[in-house]
This record gives structure tokens, sequence and C-alpha cells, in this order.
């Protein structure tokens, strides 16, 4: 599954969004200037060949497509488990999502001098490992990128590792007294 957590003490207003899909969830980040979506999604293995699991990728990539214009964001950010390695270039799903980024002029953080990710999943049966959970952002919030980076820890029994990505946005925390928390 996915979720997206936010601190009390965010000095915008967030909304979470409905979704009619498990697989994508979201919320609306209202800064009083600007409008920011967050979407969070764990989508269908990667395939070759399956069409089904294909159009299920394919709607929840449209899904976000449509949330996005139906809260008038002025920003998109896509992130979490995408099941898909850009570097299988024969894969149905790396063509979709490929598309998508064009469609919704997201950019792909790998190719970018901040990134400092060498894998994001390892199996637990060979000991591959791939980069399969991606972080997107809207090509007008590139340069609020500060840096994208995985946590490898043995404390982490999952055999996805978390990306951090950072973005230095103005004005998204308030200051709060012990009192009033």
């Amino acid at each position: 599954g996915c979720c997206v957590i936010w601190k009390r003490s965010t000095a915008c207003h967030v909304t979470p969004i409905d979704s009619s899909n498990r697989r994508l969830c979201g919320v609306k980040i209202c800064t009083g200037t600007e409008t920011i979506m967050l979407a969070t999604v764990y989508m269908p293995c990667d395939t070759l060949h399956d069409q089904t699991n294909l159009n299920e990728f394919t709607e929840i990539l449209n899904e976000m497509s449509s949330l996005a214009l139906a809260h008038d964001a002025d920003h998109l950010i896509c992130c979490g488990d995408f099941n898909t390695d850009f570097s299988r270039n024969l894969s149905l799903h790396t063509r979709a999502l490929n598309d998508f980024l064009e469609q919704e002029s997201l950019c792909n953080l790998q190719s970018m001098p901040m990134y400092d990710v060498d894998f994001t999943y390892e199996s637990f049966i060979d000991g591959s490992r791939s980069i399969i959970d991606h972080v997107f952002v809207s090509e007008n919030l590139m340069t609020q990128v500060e840096s994208v980076s995985v946590i490898h820890s043995l404390d982490n029994l999952s055999d996805h590792a978390p990306l951090i990505c950072e973005l230095k946005l103005a004005n998204m925390y308030a200051t709060q007294s012990r009192e009033s928390r």
C-alpha cells in the first residue's frame, strides 16, 4: 500500500485527495500562493507481455493526471513503488511511464547531479538490485530539488529501501509552542 504523512507544524493547508484506486493516494498542499499535489503509488509488477498489468498501470497514471487537473495543482510530485526500472527498455511499463512523464512535464530525477541512489530494491531470492522506486517532480519544481538519496539500513526488513527527496520550499513550517501541541 501507500500513504502520505505530514507534520502538524506544516504552515500550509494539507487536504487528503480521494482516489478510486487503492494503489494511489495523495494530498493537496496549499501554501497560500501555490498548490502542490503529492501522489504516492504502489504499481503492479512490471511486465514484457502482460496486458492486464499494463492496463492497471496506465489507469493509475491516468487517474494521477485527472486528480492533478481536478485539484488545479501548480506542481505535481509523484513518488513510490513504480515497479519498473528505466533500464528495462522492452518493458511495457517503462514505455507507459516515459509517456506519462512527457505528457505531464515531469522530470525523472535519476539523470540529475543531486541524485545519489544506487538501488531501491534488492531481491531476497537472488540478490539482484534495481531502481524501481522513484520520485518525479514538475519541471517548475526542478530548481527546488536539493537531493535525492536512499537509506540502506539493517533495521529495514523490507526488500525496498526508502527514498528521500529534499525540496527547498519557502514557508512550509510554522513555529509552534509546546503548550499548543
